[in-house]
């Protein structure tokens, strides 16, 4: 009877062992009166890859109900949104054709959305570069006017492109850049810019007598470590 209680409490001081013997994170003592200890918290991006994305802010539509597609790749410093163009069918005509349009494919009003979520220490600014893969058209011109609203611009520190219109071409081109200058870390955070005005949207300048036809070309997005120094 005795052998009996005696394996029973060792299996009981065995379990006991194994619950309350987990490795723990002791604070620091450094004299009998003062206590030294640490508060962790870990901040993760989370299945969506970050924060829900942005409408472009005040004078702009806001985002379609229906989920927009996002960059399945998206990681601390992302392109999360790029949108995709349609301007849509027109006629061949005899003068020059200016196209508008005011919504991609998706519904949301033309934009590019980008998120910083860099730990601080390596958080040194970005800058966004697009160009123009191939001609549309003979003598066609894709024009964007990068935008943002000064109160967003001022708090993520994001100055857009120095021209007023971008006419794209296969040179890249600055579209938008953080400001912050040195060691400075740029300000966390995701903004949805416009490609163009509220009233304008992306422009599309088609030449007179155009062939007719079915055209395509693609667009070569760049985000950058660092800001634009030139800018």
């Amino acid at each position: 009877m005795k052998k009996l209680v005696l394996i029973r409490n060792l299996l009981i001081i065995s379990f006991s062992t194994i619950i309350i013997g987990k490795p723990v994170q002791a604070a620091q003592y450094p004299s009998a009166l003062e206590g030294i200890s640490d508060v962790d918290v870990s901040m993760v991006l989370g299945a969506g890859g970050g924060p829900e994305i942005p409408a472009p802010g005040p004078g702009f539509p806001e985002l379609p109900e229906l989920p927009i597609p996002e960059n399945p790749e998206t990681g601390f410093l992302s392109l999360r949104y790029i949108s995709t163009i349609d301007f849509g069918e027109s006629f061949v005509l005899a003068n020059n054709q200016h196209l508008f349009a005011k919504q991609d494919v998706n519904g949301a009003f033309p934009m590019v959305t980008v998120q910083d979520y860099r730990n601080e220490t390596i958080r040194d600014g970005w800058h966004l570069t697009v160009k123009q893969e191939e001609e549309l058209l003979d003598g066609a011109q894709i024009k964007m006017v990068p935008s943002i609203d000064p109160d967003i611009a001022k708090s993520l520190e994001i100055k857009m492109s120095p021209v007023s219109e971008l006419i794209l071409n296969s040179s890249n081109q600055t579209f938008a850049t953080t400001t912050n200058e040195g060691t400075k870390a740029n300000p966390a955070g995701i903004v949805s810019m416009p490609m163009g005005t509220s009233s304008g949207g992306v422009e599309l300048v088609i030449p007179s007598y155009s062939a007719a036809g079915e055209y395509s070309t693609k667009l070569i997005w760049n985000l950058i470590v660092g800001p634009e120094i030139e800018i």
